[in-house]
């Protein structure tokens, strides 16, 4: 081949590869070309000058070998091509790939071990053939994702079978080098999910747990939205290595590089911005200097790691014999016809030989059994059952926060040592939410004050002082249920009306005309007040809005799984918890804890952990009464200003339309405007005769 050809070939791809480095690829530019594996040579290339700077400043050799493994057959063909018409033979070698080399399943290099690695594996993608090639999660022997660890042989990082891309950091820290100095360090870029998808023992906690066990995790750094061509998802580079230096061990550091980055002229896709020279440079500076700043947060491992802890209660029926413990056959018969009730007694499924110690923390109950002491296990009432996430840095452990959290809600309850697991997760949100800082009384007093004048004081009575008394607990002790609704599709002919988002309308439950479904479970049918919470929705704006269902269970209604049911204990009133929840005090704060991605996402579990401030049952009462009183007159004044604004805008068509057909002398319309607009009503009749004396009422 001539020079000539050669170079132009050459060029050809280190054109492309360029492009892909810098995410400026659009298919169609190189015909038939797909979105190449080059970037890792480009990288290796770009990398070169630097590593002999580099090596020449500590005077040292340094050669590099780049691996690669690449399933899609023409990527693996270009980057392999590259490495050939550039002279590097054996480097080409080393570059495996096509159909048959998926990462997970058919792992290239099983006995390497590499100083630095690179990957930005698929978001979201199912792995669920690989899975199954490689024996299902039952028989899962690779050891990539079966490990030993804290005492455990068969530890499993084994992800949900929907997203894999924790697995291809599982494979990368499973080539760290362990006999050297340097070790290895890893950077991988995932989404958002990887930072706590999965509950505590499932593969993606595991993972999480893993490696910051092992004191691997130097920092995750968030990047600005709208970074890639295909989607504005928020994405998170995770920094890894075996070899911390002395001042990081223990450590974790959280870089928010979200406000970081250069617009582009021209948008590419939802691509609209990158990362700029300068930009890179403040990140690697932030990183370097290890400092506590208001973009820079750090951790110890142990803040990112929590118990979950299954809390049960005792399964109460009416009418049961107290003094004696029941059969696993004759429980099941009194779940199954017996009445529950709060004011029942216990079943008892087992009473203790004397000796046994009593223990009610962990379910051991000392009770008097005709006249004498004895320690009893009480059978567990699975609709009560509950999960608390405690973290491992609770002061006083899993037992301190029961006393303080738990028990004084319900005093009999208990949990058991071995359904303790360890999880961790790492919410961005949570550590860089920078809440609106919220004006004075005096400064909002001060506007209602000024608004009052336009508004004959209707306003005044709404300012009032917040109670010193109430107490502080998390949402899901004021709730009997909270159930994820169905997933079946809703058909036109089925009878039972099926609520979407989009019946959540302004706090209200609007009703679906017609369409549902013929069968659902009875504890999915919605009952008189209950409550139903937005956990996703592609706006985010209305995800963490509370409707507040008025019918029946009569009229048969349930609610689709984007919703989440809400049920409130007798002693609490829903109407006063549907206006908590849906207040600018409270919904920016859930709202802020949500997940942004294709759809925002508001996580259940975490938002029946948020605290909320919560008066007695008559204050909860007198409030809703109050609001609703309030509102009848605000109502009124509503009414009032719109029936004012649609006659000026009838007046205004009317004059329009008089003056262009030249029925009224424009000289003459000009001299009769009215200096006021309520010179426009004039007769009384247009308002409620009651409007005046209900402003009066209102106005201190």
């Amino acid at each position: 081949m001539e020079q000539n050809n050669l170079n132009w070939i050459a060029g050809y791809i280190w054109g492309i590869a360029d492009d892909v480095l810098r995410d400026l690829f659009v298919r169609g530019k190189y015909r038939d070309v797909i979105l190449p594996m080059t970037v890792l040579r480009r990288f290796d290339a770009v990398l070169e000058e630097t590593l002999q700077h580099l090596a020449a400043e500590h005077h040292k050799e340094v050669a590099t070998h780049l691996y690669g493994q690449e399933i899609n057959a023409e990527t693996y063909a270009i980057c392999k091509a590259d490495l050939l018409l550039k002279g590097e033979g054996d480097a080409a070698d080393n570059i495996v790939g096509g159909p048959e080399y998926s990462t997970l399943a058919n792992d290239a290099f099983p006995s390497h071990e590499f100083d630095f690695m690179l990957s930005n594996p698929p978001y979201g993608k199912s792995w669920k053939s690989d899975l199954e090639r490689m024996g299902g999660k039952k028989h899962m022997r690779d050891l990539r994702f079966l490990i030993e660890h804290n005492g455990d042989p068969e530890y499993s990082l084994v992800t949900r079978s929907s997203d894999g891309q924790m697995l291809f950091l599982a494979n990368k820290l499973s080539k760290m080098k362990q006999q050297t100095k340097s070790g290895s360090r890893i950077a991988e870029v995932h989404n958002g999910s990887s930072l706590f998808t999965g509950d505590a023992g499932q593969g993606e906690s595991n993972i999480r747990r893993w490696i910051i066990e092992n004191d691997w995790l130097e920092a995750i750094v968030a990047l600005p939205l709208n970074m890639f061509y295909n989607t504005g998802i928020a994405t998170y580079i995770w920094v890894l290595t075996n070899r911390k230096p002395d001042h990081r061990r223990g450590k974790v550091q959280l870089i928010d590089a979200t406000r970081w980055y250069q617009p582009l002229r021209k948008n590419l896709g939802k691509k609209n911005c990158e990362l700029g020279e300068t930009d890179i440079q403040r990140i690697c500076d932030v990183f370097m200097a290890f400092e506590e700043n208001e973009q820079s947060k750090v951790f110890n491992n142990a803040d990112f790691g929590y118990h979950k802890v299954t809390v049960e209660r005792p399964l109460r029926i009416g009418g049961i014999d107290p003094d004696r413990a029941y059969k696993p056959k004759e429980i099941k018969a009194l779940k199954e016809t017996g009445e529950r009730s709060e004011e029942a007694p216990p079943v008892i499924k087992k009473i203790h030989k004397k000796g046994v110690k009593p223990d009610p923390m962990r379910g051991l109950f000392e009770t008097t059994i005709k006249g004498k002491p004895t320690v009893v296990e009480y059978e567990p009432d699975t609709d009560l059952r509950d999960t608390e996430q405690i973290p491992l840095i609770e002061k006083g452990g899993i037992e301190a926060f029961i006393e303080r959290e738990v028990l004084p809600y319900a005093a009999d309850a208990w949990y058991k040592g071995d359904s303790v697991k360890t999880g961790y997760e790492i919410s961005f949100t949570r550590y860089f939410y920078k809440p609106q800082p919220m004006r004075t009384l005096e400064e909002i007093r001060a506007d209602i004050r000024a608004l009052e004048k336009e508004t004959d004081g209707l306003l005044d009575e709404i300012i009032g002082e917040v109670p010193a008394h109430w107490r502080v607990a998390p949402i899901k002790r004021l709730l009997s249920r909270m159930d994820y609704g169905t997933s079946e599709a809703s058909t036109e002919a089925g009878s039972i009306r099926v609520l979407t988002m989009g019946n959540i309308q302004n706090g209200e439950v609007i009703m679906p005309r017609f369409g549902g479904l013929n069968g659902i479970p009875d504890h999915l049918l919605l009952e008189h007040q209950d409550l139903l919470f937005t956990r996703t929705n592609g706006n985010p704006d209305l995800v963490g809005k509370v409707g507040i269902f008025r019918g029946q269970v009569s009229d048969k209604v349930s609610f689709a799984s984007y919703l989440v049911r809400l049920r409130v204990k007798e002693f609490h009133d829903p109407q006063w918890l549907h206006m908590l929840l849906n207040s600018s005090a409270f919904w920016p704060f859930a709202r802020s804890h949500a997940l942004v991605n294709l759809q925002t996402k508001l996580n259940s579990t975490r938002y029946g952990q948020f605290s909320v401030p919560v008066p007695p049952f008559v204050e909860q009462s007198q409030t809703v009464e109050r609001v609703a009183e309030e509102s009848k007159a605000l109502n009124t004044a509503i009414t009032r200003t719109g029936r004012e604004i649609t006659l000026i805008q009838e007046y205004r068509t009317r004059l329009i339309a008089d003056v262009v057909t030249g029925k009224l002398d424009v000289r003459e319309a000009t001299a009769n405007l009215p200096d006021e607009p309520e010179d426009l009503l004039e007769n009384g009749d247009d308002l409620p005769e009651d409007t005046d004396h209900i402003l009066e009422e209102a106005t201190p």
